[in-house]
């Protein structure tokens, strides 16, 4: 799938040590390469991005083995894409009107066109693949400074690979860009690869989700309710969910009530499973999740969110994942407005009450509400940039699925 085997033996010897914008892999030989790191599992080959321009100064030699291994496999990569969308196009069991069919009938025009056509484009970015035995350490930059170094990277700042972070950060500043901010999407410069039927299988399932049909879990504890797809987002019935049970730990707690350990991985185990066995009943094969954990005490709320695909082994996996926690006590004046002011929220404000529990439970609850709400938006957000890239094109960016 990646470009090229690294041998240990053809990169720059290191410089003196600073803290960098970058990713390094160290070699055993004392060599390393400076990118930034898209898959390192133990055991595993290192998949690195590697600036074109860093390479080929450090060693020219493995720059153009590199460049010639690329643009073979983009050749190949191409050829793949073509023969998989006309397989798309001729079942009508997976090709659909609307936006997902447009897609996949310009993306054959476009790719047909290309193999009929090629030209020569300019890419950024090489993706090296480095044998495992060869590697001593990984360094990996903070994600704060992952962040300067594509923001330099996409504004083509020179030495990028060398410059100390409060220096690329600087410049970026004099051009009026905010390091801090998410970054932008450089996957148009990288050379396409061939991609595995897994990860083929689970671009199909993003792109479907987006543009097709998007099923959608949500849920408090062990229970998820369908909120995508087929039926409408039930909103009241989760957040009087999560609310309630907040309520009731606020009152166990004064009345001593002894509460359960609560085991983080068992739940997250069990709300996974129940949103897997509803989505076996349906043949989209995939689905997002998004479960509510609440803290007894009312000080926090977490909002997980998964994507699943199903394999054609039967097997389901984790496309993409997050965890956001949010504080019930920072939650501004706005989110709890927000919260009072939905009338779904109001109509189910008597039953809270009904608890017998004091004002102060209530506005507790509603402050746990708000944080819900507000990590609910930033994980959304984050599914939304994670899945916008794959709806360019349909062999860019490639997949790298979560670590687990």
């Amino acid at each position: 799938m990646l470009v090229v085997v690294a041998n240990s033996s053809t990169f720059g010897q290191i410089r003196e040590s600073a803290r960098l914008a970058v990713d390094v892999v160290h070699l055993k030989n004392q060599k390393q390469i400076r990118g930034f790191v898209l898959s390192a599992k133990p055991n595993e080959d290192v998949s690195i991005a590697v600036p074109k321009g860093w390479l080929e100064r450090e060693d020219q030699a493995a720059y153009l083995k590199a460049e010639e291994s690329a643009k073979q496999e983009s050749a190949k990569a191409r050829l793949q894409l073509r023969d998989r969308l006309k397989i798309l196009v001729n079942d009508p069991a997976q090709m659909r009107d609307g936006a997902f069919g447009f897609l996949v009938r310009s993306e054959l025009e476009r790719i047909e066109s290309e193999i009929e056509n090629p030209s020569e484009q300019e890419n950024q970015f090489l993706v090296l693949r480095v044998n495992s035995t060869t590697v001593s350490s990984l360094n990996f930059a903070t994600d704060a400074n992952r962040r300067i170094a594509v923001w330099s990277w996409h504004e083509r700042l020179p030495d990028v690979e060398s410059r100390k972070p409060s220096s690329l950060a600087s410049e970026l500043k004099l051009k009026k860009i905010d390091a801090a901010t998410s970054p932008p999407d450089l996957s148009s410069r990288f050379y396409v690869t061939s991609e595995e039927d897994e990860h083929w299988t689970i671009r199909l399932a993003i792109v479907s989700y987006r543009l097709d049909k998007a099923i959608e879990f949500q849920g408090s504890g062990e229970v998820m309710l369908l909120v995508g797809g087929e039926r409408p987002p039930d909103f009241a019935s989760l957040m009087g969910q999560m609310m309630q049970s907040q309520l009731n730990s606020l009152l166990q707690e004064l009345t001593g009530v002894s509460k359960r350990p609560f085991n983080v991985k068992s739940a997250e185990a069990e709300w996974t499973k129940s949103a897997i066995l509803q989505a076996e009943k349906m043949p989209a094969g995939y689905f997002r999740a998004t479960n509510v954990r609440t803290e007894p005490s009312g000080n926090a709320a977490t909002v997980e969110s998964i994507f699943m695909v199903k394999l054609a082994s039967g097997q389901w996996t984790v496309a993409w994942k997050t965890s956001i926690s949010q504080l019930a006590s920072e939650q501004n004046g706005d989110a709890i407005q927000r919260i009072t002011n939905d009338p779904q929220v109001k109509a189910i404000q008597t039953q809270f009450e009904a608890l017998g529990g004091a004002g102060v439970s209530l506005d507790t609850a509603i402050r746990i509400g708000a944080a819900t709400m507000t990590a609910q938006r930033i994980a959304n957000d984050e599914f939304l940039r994670f899945s916008e890239r794959y709806l360019k094109q349909l062999n860019s960016p490639p997949i790298y699925l979560p670590s687990k």
